[in-house]
């Protein structure tokens, strides 16, 4: 069994645009799942932290987690994250935000695949007390030369919102939503040193109960989201490398009164 582990040592993020969000944004864990081909476990490990003082009050914590497991024509990845964010003066309320992801694909053929998920999102700072997700669908990949490889995924999912002051019910169908959610991936690869991927997601709504009270769904055809995140990554040798992504996300129906976000990030990491 081979195993590899990654600890990011250093993490800086400026966001330009929107500082507001749109509520149950996509979030791209296709960027996060291995490409690994041997079998075995791999890992990678990120923490980060901010504190400002002055003129501007700030702290933020950040801590995230990768776990993968290929067995085979299985795979299993799981990704988690979460941040602690103070702003203002010391007695402000934190603004938290956790988030974790559990994906699974099987190899039927070098060209297809079938995958399915789970997730769960909690976010103060976009006014969701909790999203879930469960889905599945197949997807199809091609190496279009050795250092191309383009992907295709279609997936239909059960989604679950609750606003912020909302109350949670398991039982009640209008808190579940039928969405679809269909995604383009390019990956480029310069040697072994720079990498360019490319992914693009667009989730139209398919089905969610008339008086549906725990958000403001639209109707079919009138809320989707998208989002697209070119990612450019960097080797300066086999232990350390950087990372830097573009992200635009929209949403036609936000908890808040932006429905577009644009984010630049970027990270340094060494792997051993």
């Amino acid at each position: 069994m081979k195993i590899r582990g990654c600890v990011c040592v250093l993490a800086a993020m400026v966001v330009l645009g929107s500082a507001a969000s749109a509520q149950a944004q996509i979030v791209n864990v296709l960027s996060k799942v291995s490409r690994q081909s041997d079998d075995g476990v791999s890992g990678e490990l990120s923490l980060s932290s901010a504190y400002k003082k002055g003129n501007i009050n700030l702290r933020q914590f950040k801590a995230g987690a990768l776990a993968h497991y290929k067995a085979g024509d299985h795979l299993v990845s799981w990704i988690a994250n979460g941040r602690h964010l103070k702003k203002g003066t010391d007695d402000s309320d934190p603004i938290n935000r956790t988030f974790q992801h559990i994906r699974y694909r099987y190899f039927s053929s070098e060209w297809f695949s079938a995958e399915g998920f789970v997730q769960y999102e909690y976010d103060e700072g976009r006014n969701l007390q909790l999203r879930t997700l469960l889905g599945g669908g197949p997807r199809f990949s091609a190496e279009v030369s050795e250092d191309l490889s383009v992907a295709l995924g279609m997936a239909l999912m059960i989604e679950r919102e609750i606003k912020e002051g909302k109350e949670i019910e398991l039982g009640d169908a209008r808190q579940y939503a039928l969405r679809s959610s269909n995604y383009v991936e390019v990956f480029y690869k310069w040697g072994e040193t720079l990498g360019l991927q490319l992914t693009a997601f667009y989730q139209p709504l398919v089905y969610a109960h008339g008086d549906n009270s725990t958000k403001e769904v639209g109707t079919v055809g009138d809320d989707r989201r998208i989002l697209l995140e070119p990612a450019l990554q960097m080797k300066a040798n086999s232990y350390l490398g950087t990372k830097l992504a573009y992200r635009y996300a929209f949403n036609s129906r936000p908890f808040t009164d932006e429905d577009t976000d644009h984010a630049i990030t970027s990270s340094l990491t060494l792997s051993f």
